[in-house]
């Protein structure tokens, strides 16, 4: 093999090397969940043995041919090749010339603009933090701000009188944030620095820690993590944060038949593809009888959903202390009304300030909010009376999965 590989970024003639400190786990499928550092991602069955083949650095012609007799067909090809992207791209494999592996932004070149755009059109989002900011911020206080991507955040504390603010971005939207900051005149009062937080350190600790890095599950993009270790390595005791505090909470909702059935398989369902394609599809559709499973809707979408009972809280947490990188939380709903339980609507209230919340909740969102409600839905619901009571299980970090919801009569 000779030439470009199906990775556009890499040569059959690069030297490859695995890297250190990497962490697999392997599951019951086969599948392997690799760890760089804070980050981790599903590899495919075939992680493994690149991780041992490039145990010391080779071309990855020559890995490849290792690997061949591995491969039955053009199917397994294909996953190796997604394999290998997907170590690369992690930070797992790394070219023993010294190249950096592109980012996703790289990668995918403008295809992430959408996110930054839509972040800066969710003008109640983006203002409720430029506030928070003005209000938390001081003069003369040392600032950084996690995951700044287009660097707004990081102005606004510059411009609130911010001694000096270092901006933390690992993707190439930190190039857009630089240029930012030039042509507003805050070039020499923030410091962009370039990678994860997590392998950096400040020329000395701050007053105030800015982040958004929330997801639509507000754990999803590891704030707990990236929090903590900036509390305990970057900041002054008793730092000031934005946001302080999380809360997260669920609600037992009822769908419309025809929004549920676009994200649900029914026996009919698996009857009717059977006749269609002359296949069986019930064990796909047995296999989703047992466990909830998410899908992100829009909270305008969601607004229309009946709620059989009040919000329970599953999570609270103090961003500023020293919190657990899990959450495992039960609670109790007791329904209002009849109705069909069809699945957990999860949102979230996020702390700017003791004074400024910013909530997910359906009835309190925008019509053009950036943020999306997470739905553990029920394959097949439980139809329940009015002063029912339902047990909802949260977990984050814990279990085999990184997010995990139960839902079952108490």
């Amino acid at each position: 093999m000779t030439g470009q590989t199906p990775m556009t970024d890499l040569k059959t003639t690069t030297i490859l090397r695995r890297a250190a400190g990497v962490r697999l786990l392997i599951g019951a499928d086969d599948q392997v969940r690799v760890h760089v550092g804070e980050q981790e991602r599903d590899c495919g069955a075939h992680a493994l043995a690149i991780l041992d083949v490039f145990s010391r650095p080779r071309p990855l012609a020559e890995a490849l041919d290792e690997l061949r007799p591995r491969l039955t067909g053009m199917a397994d090809w294909v996953d190796l090749m997604a394999s290998l992207e997907r170590l690369y791209r992690l930070g797992a494999l790394v070219d023993q010339a010294g190249a950096p592996a592109p980012t996703a932004e790289k990668a995918r070149g403008v295809g992430a603009l959408g996110l930054h755009v839509a972040l800066l059109n969710d003008r109640r989002r983006t203002g409720a933090y430029l506030e928070a900011i003005a209000e938390v911020v001081k003069p003369g206080d040392v600032v950084v701000d996690l995951g700044s991507g287009t660097g707004i955040l990081a102005l606004a504390a510059a411009r609130a009188g911010a001694a000096h603010v270092y901006a933390i971005e690992s993707t190439a939207i930190g190039q857009v944030a630089q240029a930012l900051f030039e042509a507003n005149g805050f070039g020499n009062q923030i410091t962009l620095l370039s990678g994860w937080s997590t392998r950096l350190s400040l020329p000395r600790p701050a007053d105030v820690l800015v982040s958004e890095i929330i997801g639509n599950d507000p754990f999803a993009e590891r704030i707990l993590e990236f929090t903590r270790d900036a509390v305990r390595r970057m900041l002054r005791p008793g730092a000031r944060l934005v946001p302080s505090r999380l809360r997260v909470y669920g609600v037992p909702v009822s769908i419309p038949p025809d929004q549920r059935a676009r994200h649900t398989v029914t026996a009919e369902d698996a009857a009717r593809w059977e006749q269609w394609y002359g296949l069986d599809f019930a064990p796909w559709y047995r296999q989703m009888l047992g466990t909830p499973y998410s899908v992100a809707v829009r909270p305008a979408k969601a607004k229309e959903w009946t709620a059989l009972g009040e919000p329970v809280l599953l999570a609270d947490v103090d961003l500023s202390a020293a919190f657990e990188l899990f959450v495992d939380a039960t609670a109790q709903v007791t329904t209002q009304r009849a109705g069909r339980l069809d699945g957990l609507l999860i949102y979230f209230e996020a702390w700017l300030t003791e004074s400024r919340v910013l909530s997910t909740a359906p009835a309190n969102a925008d019509e053009d909010s950036s943020w999306m409600n997470p739905v553990w839905l029920m394959n097949e619901g439980l139809t329940l009376d009015a002063s029912e009571r339902v047990r909802v299980t949260y977990r984050y970090g814990t279990g085999t999965a990184e997010h995990e919801v139960r839902i079952e009569r108490a």
